[in-house]
């Protein structure tokens, strides 16, 4: 039988996400351990765009973005991306 505090293994990110969703990882604290870990992305972001809206739109965009828990310049960086994988498997 496992352990009610066990992490299983997950078939796919969406039955990770459900699992987690479902459970709180304070409950896996014990089982869990520290890893030592350096973020490095692969692509550098070099380049800056200028986009002027008007403050009743950032200020929407602000708390859409807050309530996803990103910062605004993440958040509309994933939509910029997200579009443009769009248009290329068209």
């Amino acid at each position: 039988m496992k352990d009610k505090n066990e992490i299983p293994k997950f078939k796919s990110i969406q039955e990770e996400a459900d699992f987690w969703d479902r459970n709180d990882v304070t409950d896996f604290m014990p089982k869990m351990k520290e890893v030592k870990t350096k973020y490095s992305p692969k692509i550098l972001k070099e380049e800056n765009i200028v986009i002027r809206v008007q403050p009743k739109m950032k200020k929407k965009l602000e708390t859409m973005a807050e309530n996803s828990g990103l910062t605004l310049s993440t958040m509309l960086r994933m939509w910029f991306v997200d579009r443009l994988n769009q248009n290329t498997h068209r």
